[in-house]
């Protein structure tokens, strides 16, 4: 086959991407997926590759853990008759994707791994940010390297992604407003590496 991706076009399906690391992550999403879908009134999918389909991991599954926490904030997202193809185009702009936003607000789908300890309100100097099974290979490195003691002397955060579309947007903006520079690790094309492009400059983050 063909290497390929489709982030991009399922991007302009407006359909939310998650981006599993693991098998933990995977069982994660999926409840999280149904629960957004559900919230949002958007499809969802999952990006599962092939470092991921063929590993296998010992986990403790537990359905209230992963359960979503549902919003209280309502949105106008139900289809209807009739419903015409521009009303439905400024619906997914003006209540679903504003939806799943919120939805991101309550849910931990990106996390981050470690953040730098300033010890004064200087920037620190490098947030890395990282896409799905990369971090997998990232922490690797950092472990094999023996670097894990020196992210906070170098002044080094990491945030993982767990959506890669749409952003949450209020927590890339504040991560990257908080630090000098921004490496994105993400596989293929640059689908998270452009879209925190355009919130730095739609915020006048200086990166």
């Amino acid at each position: 086959t063909m290497p390929h991706a489709t982030d991009e076009t399922l991007k302009s399906w407006f359909v939310p991407s998650f981006t599993p690391a693991n098998v933990n992550d995977l069982l994660k999403f999926g409840t999280a997926a149904i629960a957004l879908s559900r919230y949002s009134g958007l499809w969802c999918s999952m990006k599962v590759i092939a470092d991921i389909c063929d590993s296998t991991q010992v986990i403790e599954y537990d359905l209230d853990k992963y359960r979503a926490n549902i919003p209280e904030r309502e949105y106008d997202v139900s289809i209807r008759w009739p419903d015409s193809g521009l009303a439905q185009e400024e619906r997914i702009h003006d209540q679903k994707l504003p939806a799943v936003q919120e939805f991101l607000k309550h849910n931990k789908i990106n996390e981050i791994i470690h953040l730098h300890n300033r010890t004064n309100t200087a920037r620190a100097n490098l947030g890395i940010v990282v896409v799905g099974e990369a971090y997998n290979s990232l922490m690797t490195a950092i472990d094999y390297l023996d670097l894990t003691d020196e992210l906070d002397k170098r002044g080094i955060s990491i945030l993982k992604i767990g959506m890669s579309w749409p952003l949450q947007e209020d927590m890339i903006a504040e991560f990257a407003d908080n630090h000098s520079d921004i490496l994105v690790i993400e596989e293929k094309g640059p689908l998270v590496e452009d879209q925190i492009n355009k919130l730095c400059c739609e915020h006048k983050i200086n990166v």
